[in-house]
């Protein structure tokens, strides 16, 4: 039961790192923060909204910030020998799985932002058409590819992350 607590107060901890470098990477690229919160739909998240951009590789950077600093601190933390504590591990794997899933994730809304026509999302975007959208993705030939690799890459993570300690 005290692992359990650990597991969930480490995943509290990286996904504030997680965010703080959605923000990081917003200030780096000049992009305005309206705000940072929880939202319910399509499923519970934290999450960083800014102002939308048409350039690409900003989008890009700035969703890729979040998972950066996360691997930044797993690295960190293998470093200072901090993950020969299983409850670090777990709470590592178990992030990077429900961070990197096909159904809703930074990958996922970058591959939809991606796809975009000559639209410029908004808040209204985000609360309505977003799930319109996602739901649209699923099982298309790039949604079953992210999703086996996804599938792969956990396992290999439980199996290798978990079982082995």
């Amino acid at each position: 039961m005290e692992n359990v607590f650990f597991v969930l107060i480490i995943m509290i901890v990286i996904v504030v790192f997680h965010e703080l470098g959605h923000i990081i990477m917003a200030k780096i690229l000049g992009l305005k923060i309206y705000n940072v919160g929880v939202a319910l739909k399509p499923i519970p998240h934290v999450f960083v909204g800014t102002a939308f951009t048409q350039n690409k590789m900003k989008r890009t950077l700035f969703y890729l910030g979040g998972p950066f600093i996360t691997i930044l601190l797993f690295l960190m933390m293998i470093i200072f020998g901090l993950t020969r504590h299983t409850f670090i591990n777990i709470a590592f794997v178990l992030s990077v799985i429900i961070e990197s899933n096909p159904f809703f994730s930074d990958y996922t809304t970058l591959i939809l932002l991606h796809k975009l026509k000559g639209e410029t999302p908004n808040a209204d975007f985000f609360k309505y058409r977003y799930s319109e959208r996602l739901t649209a993705f699923y099982f298309t030939g790039i949604w079953y590819l992210f999703f086996f690799t996804w599938s792969i890459l956990g396992g290999c993570l439980l199996k290798f992350g978990l079982l082995n300690k």
